[in-house]
This record gives structure tokens, sequence and C-alpha cells, in this order.
């Protein structure tokens, strides 16, 4: 109740709405805020010089990024990183070691869905999925991906200060082939698939289904029907081609939907 003078104790939570009145009024509050993505990246470079460390700018803006803003996250990932690559740091290093995606994957993803290209998609998870990623990951990855696209159309220096897996100008071109209604309809899609993922019994499946249901969404957000791609040269007749190829896809999608359906009525999903 009565501590020395010399003594002064420190409390430190992210949640002071579930403090008592009691120990609230007894102490004085102080407010941290997110460290900025340059100021990240320039303490980041003073300690890499400092430690004997060569480190890309581009692999530590990923750093930066993937902390969210917090220092210690931040200085956590460098020190995890530049022990597996022995004082070096490439961006390439960094994707790898946290377990991330190329900037490249994601504009691959991207465009499959902007043209509808569902079989693209399913060519892509399958690569992700072979070189071990998680699905409910790269769902939750590619969601900030079309959020900082978004924000790159409507708040230019918001997304340049706050994106977390590719260059703002990247996204920027990327952008110009979404509309803003499209985009929010695709980020509250995943957002929806990625709280669903969490008790899922087969995350891929999961992955698979929301980034097909992307590819069928049309520019107001409602659903389209699928596109199929050219016929290749030299394939038999043309107009025999884009049906068939039409048909295996609407079947793929229409087999991933099936079982989306088990899992929800066996209670693998919850609703």
């Amino acid at each position: 109740e009565e501590p020395p003078g010399h003594v002064m104790f420190m409390l430190a939570t992210t949640e002071p709405h579930r403090l008592p009145a009691t120990i609230i009024s007894r102490c004085q509050r102080f407010e941290f805020r997110r460290v900025s993505l340059a100021e990240q990246q320039e303490r980041l470079a003073e300690i890499c010089r400092k430690e004997g460390i060569e480190a890309d700018d581009d692999a530590l803006a990923h750093i930066c990024r993937l902390s969210d803003g917090g220092m210690r996250d931040a200085l956590s990932l460098l020190d995890q990183i530049s022990s597996f690559t022995e004082g070096r740091i490439t961006l390439r290093d960094a994707v790898e070691a946290t377990g991330g995606l190329p900037s490249e994957q994601f504009a691959r993803l991207a465009a499959a869905v902007r043209d509808g290209d569902a079989a693209g998609v399913l060519t892509e998870i399958d690569e992700m999925m072979r070189a071990g990623k998680s699905a409910d990951k790269c769902l939750e990855q590619l969601m900030h991906y079309f959020r900082d696209m978004l924000l790159s159309v409507i708040a230019p220096d918001a997304a340049a200060s706050s994106g977390k897996v590719a260059d703002p100008g990247e996204l920027r071109k990327m952008a110009e082939g979404f509309s803003r209604e499209r985009l929010f309809s695709i980020i509250d899609l995943l957002n929806r698939y990625q709280s669903e993922m969490k008790y899922a019994a087969h995350p891929q499946t999961m992955f698979e289904i929301a980034l097909l249901k992307l590819c069928s969404l049309s520019e107001g957000g409602a659903d389209r029907p699928p596109v199929a791609p050219a016929p290749a040269q030299g394939n038999a007749v043309e107009g025999q081609q884009a049906p068939a190829e039409l048909a295996r896809l609407q079947q793929q999608v229409a087999g991933l939907e099936r079982r989306l359906d088990e899992l929800l009525r066996g209670g693998g999903v919850s609703g």
C-alpha cells in the first residue's frame, strides 16, 4: 500500500480497459504508438552497421512490414534471419526465413483472380502447398495484399507507410485491373473464409474454394461464370476446345463445393 519513495512499479498492457478503477486511479498513463516503417528501417539499418550485418534495403523493408509497427518483433526477426544467413541478408532470405511468399507470387495470384483464371489459381495454390506453405497463412497474406492494393488506390500515402507484403508501386500497377467495389468484395470474402478456416478440417480445400469464389466475382461483387482459357495453338477444332475446358473447370469447382458442403454438414467448419 505504501511502498518506499525510491520504488516505481511499471505495468504494461494492451487492454487498459480491463484494469480496475482502483489501479487506474493510482497510475500515470503513457500511450505507446506503433513505430513507422521508415523509423523501423532506419533503426534496423543502424543496428546492422554496428553488428557488421550486410542487409539489402528491400529485405529490411520486408522485415519491417511483417513486424506491423512493433520494434521488438522487427529486432527478433532480424536476429532470426541473420543467424540463418551468416550475416548477409537478401530479400529472398527474409521471405524464406519468415515463411512468407514472394511478391511476384501474389502478383500471379492476383492476375489470375482478375482474369477469372480458375486453372491458374489452382496451379499457384498447388505450388504453394508443395513448397510447404500453410493454407491459412497464405490466405492471410493474400488478404493483406489486396488490402494494400486497395490502399494504394484510395490512400496512396497510407499504403506507402503500411504495406505488408509488396511494394506500393507494384500494387498501384496491379490495382489498375480492379475496381474499388471489387477489391472491397474480395477483402470481405477472404476475411470470412479466414474466420471459417480456423475450424476447418481441411484448410487447403477452404483456401481453394475461397480463391475460386474470387475468380467468379464480377466488378459489382456478384458471382460470374468462370472464364475458360483460350484454346492452345495446334489443338482440335476451336469451337470444341473452349467448351471442353470450361466443362472441366466447372466439374472441378463443383467437386470442391461438394467437399465443402460435406465439411459443413460434418461440423468441420464453424458456421
